[in-house]
């Protein structure tokens, strides 16, 4: 059974989103799915580098999902 994860990141640096990443990613269970969402404004001086971590993990089934704009917690 495929489990899916979902990280919700908002102006966070990219450190921060591996260490809740790898988290997920070192559980005994390893039929996962994870989907970063950033929500964080596109001018966000660390957006491209929280996008280029998570799609360095593209092979373990780890997808970015960028808002064009804000959308708050529940989108």
């Amino acid at each position: 059974m495929l489990v899916t994860a979902v990280i919700t990141t908002h102006k966070r640096p990219s450190e921060l989103v591996e260490r809740a990443l790898q988290s997920i990613l070192n559980q005994t269970y390893k039929d996962i799915e994870v989907f970063v969402v950033d929500d964080s404004p596109s001018d966000y001086e660390l957006r491209q580098a929280v996008k280029a971590m998570v799609e360095s993990y593209s092979e373990r089934n780890v997808t970015n999902i960028a808002h064009d704009k804000c959308m708050g917690a529940c989108a």
